[in-house]
């Protein structure tokens, strides 16, 4: 469609648009909203490639990955991957309903807290280094191996 009307006049290097909006047909967006730096009131932006912002943090209230590549299902841990990619591991995820942090496989330097709790449940291959026992009723062993000479009275061996 034709351009109708006036553009009036345009200073040297300014950058005039105009864009075609259905019923109203052309119209111009002028030189000083050209450079805003805002966009606003957009519902959808779709790109033909990657979208690189530079250096620049994106901001936004809740991201939501449509495609999800190497993300399988909810509750899922994700890690950055080479070059920033987003990926995840079927085994490290985490229940919401029982705060449960599940992973097949952990490798930490030091555990912090008040307490350790294993619920009844097997510490296997542990070398306890530097550990204090309360409130200790009952220890099975195969072997026993004492590095110290400093025993608390009443321990003995049967």
């Amino acid at each position: 469609q034709a351009l109708k009307g006036s553009v009036g006049y345009a200073p040297p290097g300014a950058l005039l648009l105009f864009v075609f909006a259905e019923p109203h047909g052309w119209t111009d967006v002028t030189a000083i909203a050209a450079h805003k730096r805002e966009l606003e009131g957009v519902t959808k932006l779709e790109a033909v490639n990657d979208l690189d912002i530079g250096k620049h943090a994106l901001s936004c209230e809740n991201l939501l990955i449509k495609s999800k590549g190497g993300l399988r299902h909810d509750g899922q841990i994700v890690f950055f991957g080479p070059g920033g990619q987003l990926f995840g591991d079927d085994s490290a995820t985490l229940n919401k309903n029982t705060k449960t942090f599940s992973v097949d496989r952990l490798s930490a330097r030091v555990f912090d807290g008040e307490s350790l709790d294993f619920r009844g449940r097997s510490l296997e291959n542990a070398a306890l280094v530097n550990v204090t026992l309360d409130g200790l009723e009952h220890i099975t062993v195969g072997s026993l191996g004492i590095s110290s000479e400093s025993f608390s009275k009443g321990i003995g061996t049967t």
